[in-house]
């Protein structure tokens, strides 16, 4: 018994067979040297058809220059950092300021508390930063609400880099006799 699947792949190449089903028309070809031709054609919104773009048999005709594109952040915006107080959060929290970011939103059960964290938005404002430093859980809807309300801007971004690392032993179920 065939598949509706079969079926309907043994319809198609009928009718193509029939000359029912053939390639859309007209086919508008492009080298590949001319990509940006080919994109403008396309942006333009009226053409009908196939669109092709043919590729070189020798790749090295092809200009590709790679362009870093700068990263920057929204000066009057908010970044929400989850559990950034500590090492990685600080060191993010850095590289998002010099990078633009001006208000920084953390939430952790250690800030206000370590010594880190009073460092850590210390150093954020001498870089003309603030650093709002919200003691709490990111499990707690009630901490990551007031986070959000304390925020002096609209948070446009949230990485989160919350965790809770937990020694266990890790043991097979007692009834795993398939697995020795």
């Amino acid at each position: 018994m065939l598949t509706l699947a079969d079926r309907t792949l043994i319809k198609t190449l009928d009718f193509i067979a029939q000359g029912k089903l053939a390639p859309l028309d007209p086919i508008t070809e492009f080298d590949a040297v001319d990509v940006k031709h080919a994109f403008r054609h396309l942006q333009g919104g009226e053409h009908i058809g196939k669109i092709i773009l043919n590729l070189p048999e020798d790749d090295s005709v092809l200009e590709a220059t790679a362009q870093a594109q700068p990263l920057t952040f929204r000066g009057d915006a908010a970044y929400f950092l989850p559990g950034g107080a500590g090492g990685l959060g600080r060191s993010l929290a850095i590289w998002l300021v010099e990078r633009g970011a001006r208000h920084l939103v953390f939430l952790s059960r250690s800030v206000g508390v370590s010594d880190d964290s009073l460092r850590l938005a210390a150093e954020l404002e001498s870089m003309g930063a603030t650093a709002t430093m919200v003691g709490g859980s990111v499990n707690d809807v009630d901490d990551v609400k007031k986070a959000v309300a304390a925020s002096p801007a609209p948070i446009k971004g949230v990485f989160q880099m919350a965790m809770v690392q937990r020694v266990s032993l890790i043991l097979p179920p007692p009834d795993a006799s398939w697995l020795y």
